[in-house]
């Protein structure tokens, strides 16, 4: 009897610290969580009364009859529904994602039928003694004591048959404690009937619990550690869940924008105190309703049918709680939220496939700017299949180096010769076809693959070169990328393609934009003056696309200044626009600044430009851009 209650104790002591810690759960209204609550009360429960019993049974000679039989009927009728509810929060967890509800309803039905078997059979006992009874101061075991044992053997056998028919829709976690927990159960009930004279209820309900805890409701792995949603990895199993059940769900993909002026206004603990306060504004938006945070500023809301019967009300709600100022103590401040959504309607999509496709559409909704909203439909869709098909030729394209330079002449009009010209790059398709870079190019910028791209066309710049030293060229520019610029290892790459091909580094021309060097205007100074001294000259390109730094400009080594075609078309515009972009390139020449106009297409363009004193003119007014045969046909022509 010591070793008994020793193990009751024991079990006790397991029960509290899963209530301990469960009532640390933030998430406390959450239904399985008070669900869960409910078991480790009953279990509780369950120990006192079995602890009592086992007391009542040593101070027999002292105890009326008539009170260790009330006592150990309710002992037999506590761990009995102990186990009901074990059971039934098990088949919860297993139907939880069902369809079809009125399964629920038959496992209930079923559950409560066998345990009021045995609360008919406790009733029996009172009179039959079927069950236990007490003779000559002795507990005695009835002809149906093991009754309790063979219902709880049926209530595995139910949960797991229950299990099994419906694995495709089960959870992970429910996966988990299949794995483990009939095996424990009927290893200890295995071990009772062999140790009939030690007592193993409270151990099993507290293996049981432990198991229950660790596979459902420890958030270790699932909650996000700062507002204890769930995590991205809770949020992919949850759709894996919820495309299995074959319903139709809605999904909202939230960003907040530039929040690192809300870390840097009111520092980085109350900028998290803005981040929990809107992920508890996401978790109580609705009662069928889930909130994950996937990301550092990114939150999702999975919302089942019955909440999106008319797609695009939930996020109109959201938005106009966003054009309010959330307040946090003394503090408020007017968040920037960008949304996309998407509607799973039985489409061949798992977990992941439809978060990459939520991903997709925030950068479109990104691009409108705050407040954007964009929804994920069909034509969606074909573009970012497109893109991803774009993506795979690019990379069959890196390995095969199938890019193709192409050589746009640039005029010198002060002594009448094209006197150099720009490297563009073509992509060449498996099909052979001539992809344009306004097709690719971004897309290797966004990918990280414009490096590889940019250094192949180094190099097969550098081997034009060394093949026609007697073009009559000064250079050739080659555009860089901010990727390939800022490169640690850039300057040595770029050593070893040069002594390669045995070329002269002033015959090199680089192009960067303004927005490679604004990046780290320092880091940029060092690199360029590095190579300057090797005897490279920097263009600084797309001058006139945008807002202009010119200290920054001025502050670094550029050799000359390419104005963008949207500059160059305004030499045929008003008298204002004409006298703006001459002050623009009276100041760079003053400075001591070339200057090359991109975009020149007509001769009346070409001739204002000359007007200006530009020193050189690129446009399809000389040419487009030549496959190297025929921009070493072209030159040779003009020499002659």
């Amino acid at each position: 009897m010591n070793f008994t209650l020793t193990i009751e104790v024991i079990a006790a002591m397991i029960i509290v610290l899963l209530v301990i810690y469960s009532l640390d759960e933030k998430s406390a209204r959450n239904t399985r969580t008070r669900s869960y609550r409910c078991c480790l009360y009953v279990s509780l429960a369950a120990i006192a009364a079995d602890a009592l019993s086992v007391w009542g049974i040593r101070h027999i000679m002292e105890i009326p009859v008539w009170v260790n039989v009330a006592i150990s009927s309710l002992n037999y009728l506590l761990v009995n529904f102990n186990s009901a509810v074990l059971a039934l929060y098990l088949s919860g967890q297993i139907f939880e994602h069902f369809p079809k509800h009125h399964y629920k309803k038959k496992i209930f039905a079923v559950i409560a039928a066998m345990y009021g078997i045995v609360a008919l059979a406790v009733v029996g006992n009172l009179f039959s003694g079927c069950l236990f009874g007490f003779e000559n101061g002795q507990y005695v075991r009835g002809p149906l004591n093991l009754l309790g044992y063979a219902v709880l053997i049926s209530y595995v056998a139910l949960v797991g048959i229950s299990y099994l028919v419906n694995s495709k829709i089960a959870s992970a976690s429910m996966r988990n404690a299949m794995r483990t927990m009939p095996y424990v159960v009927c290893g200890v009930v295995m071990l009772q009937l062999l140790y009939r004279n030690v007592m193993m209820n409270g151990m099993v309900a507290a293996l049981v619990d432990l198991i229950l805890f660790l596979s459902f409701q420890s958030s270790r792995n699932s909650a996000d550690y700062l507002t204890n949603l769930g995590n991205r990895g809770a949020f992919v199993e949850e759709l894996a869940v919820w495309t299995r059940r074959k319903r139709r769900f809605h999904v909202v993909l939230l960003s907040l924008n530039k929040f690192g002026s809300v870390n840097r206004e009111f520092g980085q603990k109350n900028g998290d105190e803005f981040l929990y306060a809107v992920a508890r504004y996401l978790d109580n938006f609705s009662a069928n309703a889930r909130a994950y945070r996937l990301g550092s500023l990114e939150f999702a809301l999975l919302c089942p049918e019955e909440d999106c019967r008319r797609i695009g009300h939930c996020i109109e709600i959201i938005r106009e709680r966003f054009t309010r100022p959330w307040e946090i103590g003394d503090m408020e401040y007017r968040l920037s939220v960008s949304f996309a959504d998407i509607l799973w309607n039985g489409q061949d999509w798992d977990g992941t496939q439809i978060i990459e496709r939520l991903e997709y559409a925030m950068i479109q909704a990104k691009a409108k700017g705050s407040n954007g909203w964009v929804h994920f439909d069909e034509r969606l869709n074909e573009m970012m299949e497109h893109q991803k098909h774009m993506i795979e030729q690019m990379r069959e394209a890196i390995a095969n180096e199938n890019f193709a330079v192409y050589y746009q002449p640039i005029y010198c009009w002060g002594v009448d010769l094209f006197c150099s010209a720009e490297a563009l790059v073509r992509m060449i398709d498996k099909d052979g076809r001539i992809v344009l870079p306004n097709e690719f190019i971004p897309l290797g910028e966004t990918t990280g693959l414009i490096k590889e791209i940019s250094w192949i066309i180094v190099e097969k710049v550098c081997a034009f070169m060394a093949s026609h030293p007697n073009l009559g060229l000064k250079g050739i520019t080659i555009n860089m990328s901010m990727q390939q610029f800022m490169d640690a290892e850039m300057e040595h790459i770029l050593d070893k393609i040069v002594r390669k091909y045995g070329i002269d580094y002033h015959v090199l021309k680089i192009e960067i934009t303004e927005r490679i060097v604004s990046e780290d205007p320092e880091k940029a100074k060092k690199i360029m003056e590095s190579l300057t001294q090797k005897g490279v000259c920097f263009y600084l390109d797309d001058f006139g696309t945008g807002y202009s730094n010119f200290s920054v400009v001025l502050s670094l080594p550029f050799d000359t200044i390419k104005l963008d075609k949207s500059l160059t078309d305004k030499v045929l515009g008003t008298e204002k626009e004409r006298e703006i972009v001459g002050s623009i390139v009276e100041m760079f020449v003053k400075a001591g600044y070339s200057i090359v106009a991109e975009g020149a297409e007509t001769e009346q363009m070409v001739e204002e430009l000359k007007k200006l004193h530009v020193d050189r003119i690129q446009g399809y007014y000389y040419s487009r851009p030549l496959p190297d045969a025929e921009f070493v046909k072209f030159m040779r022509n003009k020499k002659d």
